[in-house]
């Protein structure tokens, strides 16, 4: 396996984690009208990361080759709105909510990695 797979798969572990423990967080602080049960909860962040972090890996760096920024930056958005209206279809939380949870989810986990690349580089 390729030190680029490896490094997919530790950062898909990471962003399962850090934004299911997020999430987690920001229901109970923020309850929705109707209940979200946990199974549901993880699920749907599992699921949501699942679908958007091999764009942000695989496909946005390489759509814009020589500006990794700016596929980064793509690419994060991407995750961001992606994530968010499916936490808005999945847990039936509003779109505001959905948006908020979404962006600080991603935040989290891009920040949290980010750390850890620069302590260990």
């Amino acid at each position: 396996m390729s030190w680029y797979l490896k490094s997919f798969f530790k950062a898909w572990l990471l962003t399962v984690a850090v934004e299911s423990f997020v999430l987690v967080g920001l229901l109970r602080k923020f309850p929705s009208k109707e209940p979200v049960s946990f199974k549901l909860l993880i699920a749907s962040s599992i699921f949501a990361s699942s679908l958007t972090l091999p764009y942000v890996w695989f496909v946005f760096p390489y759509l814009l080759v020589g500006r990794f920024g700016v596929g980064l930056i793509l690419g994060e958005l991407f995750a961001w709105l992606a994530e968010a209206i499916f936490y808005y279809l999945f847990l039936k939380i509003s779109i505001k909510k959905a948006l908020i949870f979404s962006f600080i989810a991603n935040l989290s986990s891009y920040a949290l990695g980010y750390l850890i690349t620069f302590i260990l580089h």
